[in-house]
């Protein structure tokens, strides 16, 4: 064991216990701190202590610890021992294996958000996520923000914490492309705009040049704001809102065939 001074020390243990209390094993504890196994068992709280678990159950009693600290304790703990011991939990859960994706999956999400063939369809593309109310907003689907809800499912119990890194990795991907299928933006096929021009020109012309006035739809103008429509049409805003809305609704209605644009299974 390494000589430490008695400041070092005191350090070292109030992170061994923070560590051990998430119910990391103490030998692996003592061999990351350099810090003798026994002064690990003396600074612990004595109710975590007791046989060493197996493998699995250890992992999924720290996954599940992690989780819920990482709302309620880490994130309101900036001093460096608390910082020290959440590094360390991470390596010993190998999180590095998942957040190593982020930068990937950000970019994954960010081209899937929009047809890559067809930039033009943007327009479109908003229609039908206002239609199905699943327009996203840039900050609500990240590779972080992702994390952060799988973790907190695993906190509040809504998913089953993982046995292992390599079922962290496949559970933290399926629960990803879950909410991908779900919030992005669907797969274009090339006619996908020609289903939604159809489904708009069954409307009354009035309401249907609202809608196409308010998201840029073949005006060849940028998208309105309810006041620049409504004083097209000398009424109030609150009355373009209304006809937006109920139209919207209308849109949705399985016989206009737009639901198979989203693609969900």
């Amino acid at each position: 064991m390494k000589n430490f001074t008695k400041e070092e020390l005191e350090k070292l243990k109030r992170i061994a216990k923070m560590l051990h209390l998430s119910g990391i094993p103490t030998s692996w504890i003592a061999k990351v701190l350099g810090i003798n196994p026994r002064t690990i068992k003396r600074v612990a709280d004595k109710s975590v202590r007791g046989r060493r678990p197996v493998r699995g159950k250890a992992f999924q009693k720290v996954i599940r610890i992690y989780a819920h600290h990482n709302y309620f304790y880490f994130q309101n703990k900036k001093d460096r021992e608390s910082q020290c011991a959440k590094k360390l939990i991470e390596e010993w859960l190998g999180v590095e294996a998942v957040t190593t994706t982020f930068r990937s999956l950000d970019m994954l999400i960010a081209a899937l958000r929009m047809p890559a063939h067809a930039p033009e369809q943007r327009e479109y593309v908003e229609l039908l996520g206002e239609i199905f109310n699943c327009r996203i907003k840039e900050a609500h689907l990240s590779a972080n923000n992702l994390w952060s809800n799988y973790l907190s499912d695993i906190s509040a119990e809504n998913i089953l914490p993982p046995r292992n890194t390599v079922e962290l990795e496949k559970s933290f991907a399926a629960y990803a492309a879950d909410a991908i299928r779900i919030h992005v933006a669907p797969r274009w096929s090339a006619t996908a705009h020609q289903c939604i021009d159809h489904a708009l020109e069954t409307l009354p012309p009035r309401k249907a040049r609202i809608i196409r006035m308010r998201f840029s739809i073949g005006t060849g103008k940028p998208a309105q704001t309810l006041q620049q429509t409504a004083d097209e049409f000398n009424v109030s805003k609150e009355s373009i809102w209304q006809v937006e809305r109920r139209v919207l609704q209308d849109l949705r209605h399985p016989k206009n065939g737009l639901e198979h644009l989203m693609r969900k299974k």
